[in-house]
This record gives C-alpha cells, sequence and structure tokens, in this order.
C-alpha cells in the first residue's frame, strides 16, 4: 500500500500479520526475499507487522484503518535518518560523476 513520506511523497509500505509460532519477520528479510520476485519500486520500504487486519462488517480488510495504522505506529523518518540517506547519495551521486567519465 501507498504510504506517504516526507521526503518521497509515498512509499510503498505493508503491513503483515504473523501465524502463531512463525519467524520474526524484519524488512531486511523482507526485501532481501522480494529482491528476485518484484520489481525495485514495488519493493517495501516500510514494515508493519500487527496482530489482527482490521476489517469491515463484510469481512472485508478496511484500508482507511490501515492507513491510520501506519500513521500512527510508524514513526516518520527522523532528521538524521534524512541526512543519512542525502549524504549517501550525494556520495553516490560523486562517486559516478568523477568515476563514469561522459561520452
Amino acid at each position: 500500500m501507498g504510504v506517504s513520506d516526507e521526503l518521497w511523497g509515498e512509499q510503498v509500505g505493508m503491513i503483515c500479520r504473523m501465524k502463531a509460532g512463525s519467524q520474526d519477520l524484519t524488512l531486511k528479510t523482507l526485501r532481501t526475499w522480494c529482491e528476485d520476485r518484484l520489481a525495485r519500486y514495488k519493493i517495501p520500504s516500510r514494515l508493519l507487522l500487527v496482530d489482527e487486519i482490521p476489517k469491515n462488517a463484510m469481512g472485508k480488510v478496511n484500508k482507511k484503518t490501515l492507513v491510520k495504522l501506519f500513521r500512527q505506529k510508524t514513526t516518520e523518518r527522523s532528521s538524521n535518518e534524512c541526512k543519512e540517506m542525502i549524504t549517501s547519495f550525494l556520495v553516490l551521486a560523486f562517486c559516478m560523476q568523477t568515476c563514469c567519465n561522459p561520452i
């Protein structure tokens, strides 16, 4: 699902309910599993584990409630995370500029 993001506008998020007794799922594990199966832009960058998926009276998944759950339970990127991402991007851009000679 699309989750609003201050830096990118919107990112792919996943809400998951784990079966009892199953391993805990981490974002890193999920992203690794998805790499060979999904296009890069479809791979979730946020993960929220819940006990129950909210459903309406008809038993359908209540998507509006899921979006609210993401807003409540996930914290927005801290300024440090944003700075780290921007720094990584700038380093990558510098490396590409110095290592790759344009024709």
